[in-house]
């Protein structure tokens, strides 16, 4: 059974940790020593390329004997600012922070469900499936520690990833990809007041490039965004110089290419029609992925969910996870619910008793035949 003491207690354990992206060492090192705790399990690290973190990547693993492919499990380290020395207080049965900050259950909570799980396990000696867990480091920041992880060295096929917003049995099983854009408009520099005639306005072929973009909400799978627009000049100078930056999600891969053409070309035409000159360049963030609301992954937790009376609930998301990664490298994941509502903001909470369901089920998961 699940100890609901011991996972509140833990969970505010691990949210006073400070462990914002780059800053995760001390949240490595506390679940390092944890796992390593728990009979039985043993535990691997990875740093992670190319972030600039001093925390790291852990995996561990937990042999089973019951029947059936090995399973993963993960969250993530990291939070968002503003995280650091968290107070969290419990008001009746939800976890709140003091007000001035994140509360950090995105993703402790993730994180105190899994161990835990691995300590029912491992105290009361209960049969089940082969685990791996993750616990990954810089998701928040570009999904940073999946992508460097060494999925070749994971035997699952199959995994859950405890890191979405609601209630227990709330699954996402498709998530959107995602392309980074920057660019820079240049024109020419010219006195507003003496000859902007002489002058090519940036500003205006970036203000029409913008006005004739899809933006924000394209359809229920596609989004996009300008979030920087940046351009320095006097008021009486026309500027020469706008530098854009932006992105494009789409859980359709076909959508969210049409959209990256969409945006450059609305850039370009804008360009050609002032004189400006346009540098443009994208980045695939990562790629989305579209999982059947029947695919096993889904099937193992709705019969995990029913024995706790609980109906899933099975939506596409417009957030990204390390689930992305995982499906991209040949495992089948989807996206579980953990009890936090309102993360990212000074006014996320966690609730006790969903967050004591989530862990039952996850249970019941992991020692099903």
């Amino acid at each position: 059974m699940i100890n609901e003491q011991r996972l509140v207690d833990y969970l505010l354990d691990i949210i006073r940790i400070n462990s914002e992206s780059g800053d995760e060492l001390a949240m490595s090192q506390r679940l390092e020593a944890d796992l390593k705790a728990i009979p039985g399990v043993t535990v691997r690290t990875e740093t992670v390329a190319d972030y600039d973190t001093n925390g790291y990547n852990i995996i561990a693993e937990f042999p089973g004997t019951v029947p059936g492919d090995t399973i993963l499990l993960s969250s993530h380290q990291d939070t968002v600012k503003p995280g650091l020395d968290i107070r969290p207080v419990i008001e009746g049965r939800t976890i709140k922070s003091g007000g001035d900050t994140i509360l950090a259950a995105d993703d402790k909570a993730g994180i105190a469900e899994i161990m835990e799980v691995l300590r029912v396990l491992a105290e009361d000696r209960i049969p089940h499936r082969s685990l791996e867990i993750v616990f990954s480091a810089g998701e928040e920041v570009g999904l940073c520690g999946a992508k460097s992880l060494d999925t070749s060295r994971l035997k699952a096929k199959v995994g859950f990833v405890l890191d979405i917003a609601g209630n227990a049995g709330r699954v996402i099983h498709t998530q959107p990809g995602s392309y980074h854009i920057a660019a820079d408009i240049y024109g020419r520099k010219a006195h507003a007041g003496n000859c902007p005639e002489k002058g090519i306005s940036a500003i205006m072929a970036a203000a029409e490039a913008i006005t004739n973009m899809h933006l924000l909400r394209i359809d229920e799978e596609t989004t996009a965004n300008i979030g920087t627009f940046k351009a320095e000049y006097a008021s009486n100078i026309v500027a020469e110089h706008v530098h854009l930056l932006g992105e494009i999600r789409s859980r359709s891969a076909e959508k969210l290419e049409a959209e990256v053409q969409h945006m450059e070309k609305c850039l370009q035409d804008a360009c050609d029609k002032v004189g400006a000159r346009l540098e443009f360049s994208k980045k695939l963030m990562f790629g989305g992925y579209k999982l059947p609301a029947d695919c096993t992954a889904v099937e193992m937790y709705r019969k995990a969910a029913a024995k706790h009376g609980v109906e899933l609930t099975c939506e596409g998301a417009g957030g990204c996870s390390d689930s992305n990664v995982y499906n991209a490298r040949g495992i089948q994941c989807i996206v579980v619910a953990t009890g936090d509502a309102d993360n990212h903001t000074a006014h996320e909470t966690c609730n006790i008793d969903t967050m004591n369901k989530c862990a039952a089920i996850l249970l019941d998961l992991v020692t099903a035949e």
